[in-house]
């Protein structure tokens, strides 16, 4: 959730667990946040809500799409890329099987649904059957900051010949100083 006098910062995180594959006979729930309070909720869902996200097409089962749109109402989220792109198909997920579909999701509050931007959707550089899916979150109103803080290049670390010109610069800037002191 963010927090409304300092837009951009994170107040809270949400965990949703897949029962089919973690224990959660110990899992221990704490609510942080209430419903209606979540900007954000990403994942592999292992569903998809419209047919135009399976190729061939098809419905999945009609209780967990459901549970998934119940839940994204109760959290006001929505599928931002879904309402930016009606018409666009894109896939995360390719089976065995010979189909495709878009498992893996960004939703976010309605609120934030000019402030999403470069979605994108690619091959991870970490070993999954999935592809990675990212956007930019850029609410209005927040600073500008420009190209962010000045480094200094790695690759002339190395160049004796201007490290050399440094030392000599810093040597005789020193001298100066030492000069006015006295």
């Amino acid at each position: 959730m963010s927090d409304p006098t300092r837009p951009g910062n994170s107040a809270g995180i949400a965990f949703i667990l897949n029962k089919e594959i973690i224990n959660t006979t110990d899992a221990k729930m704490k609510i942080l946040a209430h419903a209606g309070d979540i900007d954000f909720m990403m994942g592999d869902f292992n569903i998809t809500e419209e047919l135009i996200d399976r190729a061939p097409a098809r419905h999945d089962h009609k209780s967990a799409t459901k549970a998934l749109r119940d839940l994204r109402s109760t959290l006001n989220l929505q599928d931002t890329w879904c309402l930016k792109n009606p018409n666009m198909r894109t896939f995360t997920f390719s089976s065995n099987h010979n189909t495709l579909s878009r498992l893996d999701r960004i939703y976010t509050s309605t609120c934030h649904l000019n402030s999403m931007t470069d979605w994108n959707s690619q091959i991870s550089h970490i070993l999954m059957d999935h592809h990675m899916v990212s956007t930019r979150f850029a609410p209005p109103r927040l600073p500008h900051i420009g190209r962010g803080r000045w480094l200094w290049p790695i690759g002339i670390m190395k160049d004796e010949s201007l490290i050399k010109q440094i030392i000599k610069l810093g040597i005789n800037k020193q001298q100066q100083m030492e000069e006015i002191n006295i």
